[in-house]
């Protein structure tokens, strides 16, 4: 049920044609905000902005357009990322390696520079990046991957220290496999989910609507004293770290 948490609200929400990303863009919406949707991927049937998060330009052209319509932004979630299938850390490519880098760090960290700005010039506002549990524990195969979530993590922490003072929160969310995403294989596996919330302490796979709401907490003004912290939502899976 909607509580209007962020009510009045302007969001920018990246990488959110489909996955977790559309999910926290329509929980956003759901709760009072206006979220606009960015992703390189089109989709015809919504009102996706093209948005290349690698690129300055695209993100000083999109940036640009939202002050435009609404003269401020108050909170950016950075969600656009990519990830390839479990391998062995000695078969991870170069080339692989860099695209992880710029995709899931770069993209974050030209994100909370434009939006940053923008924000220090209007009383601040708040900042989520969406790292992963592969960013708190080694999940095996994904060393590429996961340490670009490391990465993502630190990066928050700075920004949260430097932003701090123009009124800007920067928190990570970390969650763990979520059914109904790109980031839970075998989600249309019964046997792996089974085995998967067998494996839980709350006995409950993750889904994107928990990780959506933990993320609007985190834009609203109930977590106005929250900063440079990690959430990790993954039902206790990573307790033992």
């Amino acid at each position: 049920m909607a509580n209007s948490l962020v009510a009045g609200k302007i969001i920018l929400v990246t990488g959110a044609a489909r996955s977790l990303g559309a999910q926290i863009a329509a929980t956003c919406r759901d709760e009072g905000a206006t979220a606009i949707a960015t992703d390189i991927t089109e989709v015809s049937e919504k009102r996706v902005v093209p948005h290349d998060v690698t690129s300055p330009a695209d993100w000083s052209r999109v940036v640009a357009d939202v002050l435009a319509a609404h003269g401020r932004i108050d909170g950016l979630v950075n969600n656009a990322a990519i990830m390839y299938s479990a391998r062995p850390f000695l078969e991870e490519t170069p080339e692989e390696f860099a695209r992880l880098v710029q995709v899931n760090l770069m993209g974050v960290w030209l994100g909370m520079q434009e939006v940053g700005r923008a924000m220090s010039q209007s009383g601040g506002g708040s900042i989520v990046n969406i790292a992963s549990t592969a960013g708190m524990v080694a999940h095996p195969g994904l060393a590429s991957y996961g340490t670009s979530k490391w990465a993502v993590r630190g990066l928050s922490k700075y920004g949260a220290s430097e932003l701090g003072p123009s009124g800007i929160r920067v928190n990570s969310v970390h969650p763990g496999g979520m059914m109904g995403t790109t980031m839970f294989p075998g989600t249309d596996n019964q046997a792996v989910y089974e085995t998967v919330r067998e494996g839980l302490p709350l006995r409950r796979v993750t889904d994107a609507a928990d990780a959506a709401n933990a993320v609007v907490w985190l834009l609203s003004d109930l977590s106005r004293q929250v900063t440079g912290r990690e959430l990790v939502i993954d039902a206790g899976a990573t307790l033992g770290a």
